[in-house]
C-alpha cells in the first residue's frame, strides 16, 4: 500500500512555490528570464493569479508524485531523496523539456534558467520528502 504524508507534500508544493518565485525574481534570474522570453512588465502583471494557481498544482503534482515514488525505492535521507529528485530531473523533465525548447528555438540560456529552477525544485523536494518520515 502506498502511503503518502500529506504534511510534507503540503510543505513540499510550498517549498517549490517560493523556490519559483525567488528563482524567477529580478535579483536572480528574473530579468534574464524575462528578456530572453520576450515578455514586458504589463505582460508579466496580466493573468498572476491564474499562473500562480498553476504553479500551486504543479508543484503538488510533482511533491505528490516524488512522495509515491519514495514508497517503492525507500529513500529515507535527505541525501538519497534529492538524488532521487535530480536523477528523475535529468531523465524525465530535462530531455522533455529540451526538446520543447529546441524546437520552440528558444536560447540554450532560457533552457538553462528553466532547467536550473526544476533541478533545485526536484531535488530539494526529493530531499524533504525523504528524510520527513
Amino acid at each position: 500500500m502506498v502511503t503518502i504524508n500529506w504534511p510534507a507534500v503540503s510543505l513540499a508544493m510550498v517549498l517549490g512555490v517560493v523556490v519559483g518565485a525567488l528563482w524567477y525574481s529580478k535579483p536572480l534570474f528574473g530579468g534574464a528570464w524575462q528578456r530572453l522570453s520576450n515578455l514586458d512588465d504589463a505582460a508579466l502583471k496580466q493573468g498572476f493569479m491564474p499562473r500562480l494557481a498553476l504553479a500551486v498544482c504543479a508543484n503538488l503534482a510533482s511533491a505528490w508524485c516524488l512522495a509515491g515514488f519514495f514508497n517503492f525505492t525507500h529513500s529515507n535521507s535527505f541525501f538519497l531523496g534529492a538524488l532521487a529528485g535530480l536523477e528523475l530531473c535529468v531523465g524525465l523533465v530535462a530531455p522533455s523539456m529540451a526538446l520543447e525548447h529546441v524546437f520552440g528555438r528558444r536560447s540554450p540560456k532560457l533552457l538553462a534558467i528553466n532547467l536550473g529552477h526544476a533541478a533545485l525544485v526536484l531535488a530539494l523536494q526529493g530531499g524533504l520528502l525523504a528524510s520527513w518520515k
